[in-house]
């Protein structure tokens, strides 16, 4: 959990997703309250768009791991079973990054409520055969998590 040090200092929840997706930045900002209102996020989750993972301050931990390759692509059960090649590509090459800051939550609970938007904001916006996307946060036994 990432928490401030000082006792009166409310706690922050985190999460980021990471993503590949065929619009533009500004496409995707324009269907972000969309993706709020059907997903009923509350009002006090921030989200912002990044292209990319070099305009975020992330601490160096975090920076490690989204360099290490694996699959990150989202398949249904019949692509599954259908075969599929083996792919590895690190997260932080993904083009788009939605962070997610929510006052006085837990970063799992963000990453919960980021999960649900990026449910929504994907399937209209992807051309693409194959989704591919990680939402990240810090557990709270400090161990970054992938969702």
């Amino acid at each position: 959990m990432i928490e401030d040090k000082q006792k009166n200092s409310p706690q922050v929840g985190e999460a980021y997703a990471f993503f590949n997706c065929d619009v533009s930045r500004n496409g995707l900002e324009k269907t972000l309250p969309y993706a709020r209102r059907d997903a009923h996020t509350p009002e006090r989750l921030e989200l912002k768009v990044y292209e990319g993972s070099s305009e975020l301050e992330l601490d160096e931990e975090l920076k490690e791991l989204l360099q290490y390759p694996d699959d990150y692509r989202v398949m249904s059960e019949a692509q599954r079973r259908a075969g599929f090649e083996p792919e590895e590509k690190p997260l932080g090459d993904l083009k788009y990054v939605l962070a997610a800051k929510f006052p006085e939550q837990t970063n799992e609970r963000t990453a919960e409520e980021l999960r649900d938007v990026m449910s929504l904001i994907l399937p209209g916006n992807l051309t693409q055969d194959m989704l591919r996307c990680g939402i990240v946060y810090r557990a709270s036994d400090g161990v970054y998590s992938l969702m």
